[in-house]
């Protein structure tokens, strides 16, 4: 499944964070869940909620649908 989320980042004009809840499905059992988020060409991460790993400018999390799992990504604007 893939799904494109708008209007997710908040942002003071300077610098921008990126929120994603997942809720886990009571009765389904966990699979995996893998997010790969996209920020504005130029922008820099400054900081990042654990487990999400920045390498070569693309930013991912790999998990799995066992519990709700919320992340967020901080980045500066170019």
């Amino acid at each position: 499944m893939a799904w494109v989320a708008p209007r997710v980042v908040s942002t003071d004009g300077k610098t921008a964070t990126y929120q994603l809840t997942v809720q886990k499905e009571a009765g389904r059992i966990a699979e995996p869940l893998n997010v790969t988020i996209n920020i504005p060409t130029g922008a820099k991460v400054t900081e990042t909620s654990p487990g999400i790993v920045v390498a070569d400018g693309v930013i991912t999390f790999k998990t799995t649908t066992s519990t709700d799992t919320s992340l967020w990504v901080k980045y500066s604007l170019p």
